[in-house]
Parts: structure tokens; sequence; C-alpha cells
């Protein structure tokens, strides 16, 4: 049967506009100054709202384990490695060590708001949110807490992001993992001599 008037025809909702997110410029504002006024200078130090970038890696085996970690920041750049303490039993938990370092090696040097972790262990890329419940393995919740308090204490924000492992290194991010997990392995070796 075919409508016969325009009401018994279905009606079609209106599709929503999509909101496109802006750029919002780091910047501060300055006025505009009014005729006769010095013209206000920014700030040479790094702005208020200052983040750093992290590579963080691990390498783990029969028993011995070392950390590597790659940080940048509007202050400079520290690249430190080390091998991890004797309690981390697995490989899950030196890539969770490597994160902690880097919180700690971060806020210790630099004022932060904030902080992007990379790496390439997916399993713990949700661990070091403020609200991610506590890991299952004692060992692994206990650096967990360890490097929440140190966000915490300090007042900077975590994001995470997943890096994929052992690629060809034709890009930035792959290149610094690299050089992360080089320096984690040799750090590792070092447990040997």
């Amino acid at each position: 049967m075919q409508p016969t008037s325009d009401s018994d025809k279905p009606t079609r909702r209106p599709k929503k506009k999509r909101k496109i997110a802006s750029v919002v410029s780091i910047t501060p504002y300055l006025p505009k100054p009014q005729p006769g006024t010095p013209v206000p200078v920014p700030p040479q130090a790094p702005q208020s709202s200052t983040w750093a970038t992290a590579y963080t890696d691990a390498s783990y085996s029969r028993g011995r384990a070392g950390w590597a970690v790659w940080l940048r920041s509007g202050y400079g750049r520290i690249v430190l490695a080390g091998q991890c303490p004797e309690y981390v039993e697995d490989s899950m938990a030196a890539e969770t060590y490597a994160v902690y370092k880097a919180i700690e090696i971060a806020t210790s040097n630099w004022r932060l708001d904030g902080m992007q972790v990379n790496t390439d262990c997916g399993a713990i890329l949700k661990s070091f949110w403020p609200w991610s419940p506590p890991l299952k393995n004692p060992v692994h919740r206990k650096i967990q807490k360890m490097a929440l308090r140190a966000a915490a204490e300090n007042g900077i924000h975590i994001r995470t992001k997943h890096v994929k492992a052992h690629t060809r290194g034709d890009d930035v991010r792959s290149y610094l993992n690299s050089r992360v997990d080089e320096l984690s392995k040799k750090k590792r070796r070092e447990v040997d001599r």
C-alpha cells in the first residue's frame, strides 16, 4: 500500500552536526595594551601548563631486569637507565617499574602538570589512570601504588599511549622505543658482570 498523505510518510530525524574539537593554544592570554601603556612581555620560562613526554621500556630475563626512560619537556631532556630492584619478578613488574621511574625522575627534576607515557607494554596502559583498579599481583600493585602516589603528590596527570615494539624505526616514536629497549637490555645484562 502507498501512503495517501504526507502525515502517513515515515519521518526522519535530522542529522546531528558533529562537533569538532578546536586546538587550544598554550600561550598565555595577553590583553591588548591600552595606548601609552607598556606592552606585556610573555614569560621566558616554560608555560604554566607543562607536560612531559616519556618513553619507557624494561627488559626481563632469568630473574634479572633493567629499565630505561627517555623524557622530554619544555625544561629539556633526560635519558636514564638502571637495574630493577630484586622484588621485580617478571616482565610486567619490570615494565610497571619503568613507568614508575619515569614519573619519579620527571617530578624530581621538573615542575609538571602532566605526562604522556609511551610504552610497548599494552597490559599496563590503563594501570596508571587515577581511577584504575589495583593490579592483582602484589608486586605489580605495590609498584602501581608507588607510581600513582608520586603522580598525585606532585599534581600531575598521566596519559598512556601504546607504541608498537620492534618495528623498523622509520618514525620518531619507533626510534625512541627501540632506543629505550636497547638501554634496558644493556642494563639487564650488566647484572651478570
